[in-house]
């Protein structure tokens, strides 16, 4: 019983999708079928493992993925924004800005002083 707790191979299974297509464009009705779960369904599990609606957690991992690539790299912030899985700047920035208090340029700029 405490093994079956700690270990639950399904679990494991779900935040394995979740995490190799987390910085993908990918909809929530895409990972639920990839999931092999209904829309709703998805959506109650994501919620019982992460204690978080699965848009609110995978924009924050997105944003924070963004925050580490131009602080530690220098790639284009257009760029960036397709490689964390946004699909068009202007809402990436606009997301970012809210999150962070700036913008992805000056939050590089003043990362990188």
């Amino acid at each position: 019983s405490i093994l079956k707790n700690l270990f639950n191979p399904y679990e494991v299974a779900f935040k394995e999708v979740i995490q190799t297509h987390l910085f993908e464009s990918l909809s929530l009705e895409e990972l639920a079928a990839l999931s092999n779960l209904s829309l709703s369904t998805f959506k109650r599990k994501f919620q019982q493992i992460y204690q978080e609606t699965p848009a609110r957690y995978l924009r924050q991992q997105k944003l924070i993925r963004a925050s580490e690539l131009l602080t530690t790299s220098e790639l284009r912030v257009k760029d960036i924004c397709y490689d964390c899985g946004f699909n068009d700047v202007t809402s990436f920035t606009k997301l970012f800005t809210a999150h962070f208090g700036s913008s992805p340029t000056k939050f590089r700029s003043v990362g990188l002083d």
